[in-house]
């Protein structure tokens, strides 16, 4: 937690479908609803010090930010899209665990 954060973030969908061309229909029409997509994102959070305003805090969160990019697909399913992605920290914060490509998987409705 922290008491000053900020989150910017980007992403670029498409269906995959149309990159098919050369597929039967049966296959297209299959992997109609499913997309691919690349994003990036940076942000950070961090604490104010003990009887310092939070708002002095800003300048440390905007310096010691962190950034990813990653790509991913997503696939419709009947509670909303499940999607996979791999992440690859651009920009990390000294903690040892924050440098690696992660994985990540979630479900999101519409």
């Amino acid at each position: 937690g922290g008491d000053v954060g900020f989150v910017v973030g980007s992403k670029l969908s498409y269906p995959i479908g149309p990159l098919m061309g050369g597929m039967p229909e049966v296959v297209r029409n299959l992997l109609g609803g499913v997309r691919v997509h690349a994003f990036g994102t940076i942000g950070n959070c961090v604490r104010a010090q003990k009887g310092v305003s939070a708002l002095r805090s800003i300048p440390a969160a905007l310096s010691g930010y962190r950034a990813a990019a990653g790509v991913g697909v997503a696939v419709p399913t009947p509670v909303g899209m499940a999607e996979a992605n791999v992440c690859v920290p651009l920009r990390a914060s000294a903690a040892a665990g924050d440098r690696s490509v992660g994985v990540q998987f979630g479900v999101w409705g519409d």
